[in-house]
């Protein structure tokens, strides 16, 4: 959702889901100079979960952990507006199961973008997002330094894919690469080993420093990525899921 400002201009919305491990920092740098130039507000959301135990334990556990949140979602906002001077940064701590949480706030902050930094592993949170496009538009980005924007790009597409269903923000990131990116076609009933090693065979030939799939909704497109077929490569590069 875009944030009015008092001048009336509008704010792009990213929500960063952080665990403190340095991953959303990464993650949260690469998509601000990916939007360079768009006034934008982060969210930058942790969400902790108590261990089991007799009630009175869990009390003073979980006020630990909140205190420890917002502490670390108070240093992580400071650096983020020191590196990023202009954007404002916003601060949400939640108990809970993470993937729940954080899509529930996508849906309840009305996020035009989710931002997810990883280790380059497959861990529960991150298959989660994979697996729903509800959570999507979604840009995962490995615990590396990449060029942003991107000198080039591939897209992955539906052919029924065109800028519907998009909202501004990503319409805007497609603009900035619109001409570096190279396109695959998705074809209905191609096989996914078929469709992997087209993909694999444009990253090994081109040099790469993004890849988007952009996926129609319940189509066998959408599908192959949601069975994490094609994770060995959404695991290596910055990825931006959309669904349209």
């Amino acid at each position: 959702m875009k944030v009015k400002e008092d001048v009336g201009r509008e704010r792009t919305k990213i929500l960063i889901p952080t665990n403190f491990t340095g991953h959303a920092a990464i993650a949260g740098d690469y998509a601000l100079r990916m939007l360079e130039g768009l006034p934008c507000t982060c969210l930058l959301e942790t969400v902790y979960m108590p261990p089991r135990g007799s009630a009175g334990t869990l009390i003073k556990i979980a006020d630990i952990l909140m205190r420890e949140a917002a502490e670390g979602l108070r240093k992580e906002r400071e650096a983020m507006e020191f590196a990023h001077p202009g954007i404002q940064v916003q601060t949400k701590a939640e108990e809970g199961d993470a993937a729940s949480v954080i899509g529930g706030s996508m849906k309840k902050e009305k996020a035009d973008l989710l931002v997810i930094g990883h280790n380059s592993h497959v861990k529960k949170f991150l298959s989660r997002i994979i697996e729903s496009p509800d959570t999507w538009p979604a840009l995962l980005v490995p615990n590396k330094h990449y060029e942003a924007p991107p000198k080039s790009a591939l897209c992955v597409c539906s052919p029924e894919c065109g800028q519907s269903g998009l909202n501004d923000t990503v319409a805007a990131v497609e603009k900035r690469i619109e001409g570096r990116a190279r396109k695959i076609h998705f074809a209905e009933n191609e096989p996914p080993e078929a469709l992997k090693k087209q993909i694999e065979t444009s990253l090994r030939k081109n040099s790469t420093d993004m890849v988007i799939f952009k996926v129609a909704k319940r189509s066998e497109f959408e599908g192959i990525i949601r069975t994490h077929l094609l994770d060995e490569i959404i695991l290596k590069y910055p990825v931006l899921l959309l669904s349209c």
